[in-house]
């Protein structure tokens, strides 16, 4: 009776920091690898984002508190017209904003909500369009693809934590926002619609183009349709929560574009 040796299977690898320069520098190779996974791999790259997106909070936290305080509260219109007892519960108020909570907490939970949900709506809207167009993926292969064609977007983050280290400002003026008209209304929306453009969103529609070719086996074209359509979706969706924000007192709305 001759003894037949079993070799175990070995398990598929989740973590794999190993893809990380690979998807940076030699994306075709690396998505090749990572569309042919049966399992979630995207831990590694929605990680990276989560703790870039919060190192980002920490290092804005000191310059946003200091900017607060040199600009000072808002006052209402009608303020001299308070009584004393209500300029002193609003000016306390005010003083709140400029706590731990608002200044640490509430951005760092909007940072990790930002980049679980941009990334839940950019893979679910992709798959979606890839499915209609006769992509071959499934769900589990298009978030994998998704979180890691988000990387560029976690450089953006360590790029502007090294400018606010350098310059002891706050960023200002992101994308191409430079370039909008000045205006009310719709021209606002324009402006903050270009806020989302840049070379890193560049990078990351490259990125998805390349990665949705190796891994659903459709056209050129009908792959650009489904990225470009999936960005224009998002960055404007981002745009339209940037504009609603001016209407309602100038809240702060961070980039929702996940990445």
């Amino acid at each position: 009776m001759t003894d037949t040796l079993i070799t175990p299977l070995e398990r598929p690898r989740r973590i794999r920091f190993d893809w990380i320069p690979g998807v940076l520098f030699t994306p075709r190779k690396t998505f090749a690898a990572i569309g042919n996974q049966n399992t979630s791999v995207w831990f590694v790259p929605i990680a990276v984002l989560i703790v870039a997106a919060l190192l980002f909070v920490v290092v804005a936290g000191p310059l946003k508190r200091e900017a607060l305080m040199m600009q000072g509260p808002e006052l209402p219109p009608d303020f001299e017209y308070y009584s004393p007892e209500q300029q002193a519960q609003f000016l306390q108020a005010a003083q709140a904003t400029q706590g731990p909570a608002f200044i640490y907490g509430f951005p760092a939970l909007l940072a990790v909500g930002k980049v679980l949900l941009g990334w839940m709506l950019v893979g679910g809207l992709l798959h979606l369009l890839l499915t209609m167009l006769g992509g071959r993926g499934n769900t589990g292969i298009t978030m994998n693809i998704v979180a890691w064609a988000g990387l560029p977007f976690a450089l953006r983050y360590i790029v502007q934590v090294i400018s606010m280290l350098i310059t002891k400002s706050q960023i200002a003026g992101t994308g191409i926002s430079g370039f909008a008209p000045a205006g009310e209304g719709f021209i606002v929306f324009i402006g903050k619609l270009m806020e989302q453009i840049d070379i890193y969103l560049i990078w990351h529609i490259l990125l998805l183009f390349i990665a949705v070719r190796g891994s659903n086996g459709i056209s050129k074209g009908k792959a650009w349709t489904a990225v470009l359509v999936t960005v224009l979706v998002t960055i404007s969706l981002a745009a339209l929560a940037g504009y609603l924000s001016t209407l309602f007192g100038g809240l702060e709305v961070a980039r929702p574009f996940f990445f």
